[in-house]
């Protein structure tokens, strides 16, 4: 993997984005607030805003006015007065606490000029949210490569920002090879399979934010796909494809790479996934997922995923692998980096529990569906018994970034 992010840089450029338009994107410029957020001293809750000094004197006090969110109260509290706050309002000049309205006798008073009796003393600033309580003028927010939430965006519209500077999503075309394959709906011949690695290819990239280009499903025909891939790399920042990069006798991607492009990486140690290859045609980026669809979802989380995400100038951290205990017996015998997909789950005491899935072979694609992580077996380690302790991660941990 990081042999792979080595050798990607970003390719996108930066534009500025309407802020409602803007999740998913990823940050060009770091940002910090402008304003304080909340701007002004306000309430906590329903109640009275009074100042603290004349309890002292008097458990009542006359309600001089109303302060509402929006609405504030502009006058001046003065000595044995209050005023009526509700949750949200500025506090009014002069008063340096709020008293709920469940501390003061019969619910308070409602009408101007009433007297209102208070069964309690407040704290100073009791019930009061500072200015700036929240956010600070000045403070850093996020910094340059971040993907932009949804809590996000609520964060920096609540600081006034209508505008951001983001990088373009980058164009990714996507295609699948082989003879043997249909589109869903089709009929199917002997022989014949439905596509899965595109559909779950596309999805996959769609939801991270990527503008993807499906180009079907080619036939295994070296003079096609060898145009198809010069074309397309002359239009798009990135092409990945599925199938065609093993060993048989139709898998000439790898081969066909080397004279068009630059085959960079090819075949890596991990299971499933060995057959993944990388390269450039062109200015374009080339990942080719193996054909199994366990391996080709599994190369594109763990290899192409990361890579695409800093071509696109995303900030790349690592995933948050944790520990688990295997509840059942595990066998690896590859000599190879093994993720083995698996029910991960935590038990009364919040520790994390580790089930693998029964049949790990790459061709079992419910494994990636009905499992939601992997467990990482290493390449020295060939049978594991119940109650160890193994290595995990969970898909959509890989799948945020």
């Amino acid at each position: 993997k990081q042999q792979l992010l080595e050798q990607c840089e970003r390719r996108s450029s930066i534009t500025s984005v309407n802020l409602a338009s803007a999740v998913s994107h990823i940050l060009a410029e770091s940002i910090s607030a402008p304003i304080d957020v909340p701007g002004f001293a306000n309430s906590a809750m329903d109640g009275y805003a009074l100042r603290l000094a004349d309890l002292v004197e008097n458990n009542q006090l006359k309600l001089i006015g109303y302060a509402f969110a929006g609405r504030p109260f502009n006058g001046q509290v003065e000595t044995g007065e209050c005023i009526r706050i509700m949750t949200g309002a500025a506090l009014p000049k002069g008063c340096d606490c709020v008293i709920a309205q469940e501390s003061t006798r019969a619910g308070g008073a409602t009408q101007l000029h009433e007297m209102v009796e208070f069964l309690t003393i407040p704290e100073r600033s009791q019930n009061i949210r500072p200015a700036g309580h929240d956010i600070r003028k000045d403070q850093p927010l996020f910094q340059a490569g971040r993907r932009l939430g949804a809590a996000d965006i609520g964060l920096l519209s609540s600081l006034g920002i209508q505008q951001v500077a983001t990088y373009k999503p980058i164009n990714i075309a996507v295609f699948s090879t082989g003879d043997e394959l249909q589109q869903p709906g089709a009929t199917l011949n002997h022989g014949q399979i439905y596509d899965s690695n595109r559909s779950a290819t596309i999805a996959l990239l769609s939801d991270c934010g990527f503008i993807v280009r499906d180009l079907g499903n080619l036939p295994d025909d070296r003079t096609e796909i060898r145009k198809t891939l010069l074309d397309v790399s002359q239009e798009v920042d990135a092409i990945i494809t599925s199938g065609g990069v093993s060993v048989g006798d139709a898998d000439y991607l790898p081969e066909l790479l080397q004279s068009i492009g630059a085959l960079k990486l090819y075949k890596v140690a991990m299971r499933p996934g060995k057959p993944f290859a990388f390269g450039t045609i062109n200015q374009c980026y080339f990942f080719g997922l193996p054909g199994n669809p366990v391996s080709s979802l599994a190369t594109l989380l763990l290899l192409a995923l990361p890579a695409l995400r800093k071509i696109q100038g995303q900030s790349i951290s690592e995933p948050n692998y944790f520990l688990a205990t295997l509840q059942t017996q595990l066998q690896s015998r590859t000599k190879r980096l093994d993720f083995q997909r698996a029910t991960l789950s935590t038990d009364k005491a919040n520790h994390w529990q580790a089930l693998p899935f029964a049949n790990q072979l790459s061709g079992a694609l419910s494994s990636m569906s009905l499992c939601n992580g992997f467990i990482v077996i290493d390449p020295d380690v060939n049978e594991l018994a119940p109650g160890a302790t193994v290595k995990a991660v969970l898909f959509d941990e890989l799948i945020r970034g």
